[in-house]
């Protein structure tokens, strides 16, 4: 296999796609798209008030009805922590920075409120707004698969947030199938085929 790049041209035996917001696009030109929104994520984070020792934060997920919002202490910003919803605006990955300011301001209104009901300690006014992004999938589970023709590419994409903790099993599960192995790990839930009905996969 050859792939052509800005860089040059490499060849392998085979190639593996994590391109996150951009895997449909490129599966699609390889004849096989997959249903994938990327979402721009609103990541804000709170800083704690005098005399609060903000590393006694909790790792928390709350439920809402509409909802959920996820939060944890931080060693990115000393004397912040991390509080976000766990949901963001449609985008297009390549202009993320131009996505819905009024759905993105309603957003973070929604985690101001949460936070000054929540969390008294902390100031309800976010010290630094960030913007990610997600890839989501219609049922929000990752899809971790070859492609249907070439089975030496294989891709994972759609982790909806959760991807780099799942790092080193997703590494191992799609170093095995780029090989032409099987992975005790890979489940059918994990694979393309449930999607069948508005995928070619």
């Amino acid at each position: 296999m050859t792939v052509q790049t800005d860089k040059g041209s490499f060849r392998a035996a085979g190639v593996v796609l994590t391109c996150g917001a951009w895997t449909s696009h490129l599966l699609s030109l390889l004849g096989a798209p997959l249903p994938l929104e990327p979402q721009a994520i609103q990541v804000c984070y709170w800083k704690a008030k005098p005399g609060v020792n903000h590393r006694t934060m909790p790792t928390f997920i709350a439920l809402t009805p509409t909802t959920h919002v996820y939060g944890l202490p931080t060693a990115e910003y000393d004397g912040l922590v991390k509080i976000a919803l766990h949901h963001g605006t449609p985008c297009d990955p390549d202009q993320r920075d131009t996505v819905d300011a009024e759905s993105e301001a309603k957003d973070i209104q929604f985690l101001k409120e949460f936070v000054a009901k929540t969390f008294p300690y902390l100031h309800p006014e976010p010290a630094i707004k960030e913007r990610c992004m997600y890839t989501v999938t219609p049922d929000s589970y990752c899809v971790v698969d070859t492609h249907p023709r070439y089975k030496n590419i294989a891709f994972a994409s759609g982790f909806s947030g959760s991807g780099f903790k799942q790092g080193p099993v997703i590494g191992s599960i799609l170093a095995d199938l780029v090989q032409g192995k099987r992975n005790p790990l890979l489940a059918d839930e994990m694979r393309a085929k449930r999607f069948s009905r508005t995928s070619k996969l």
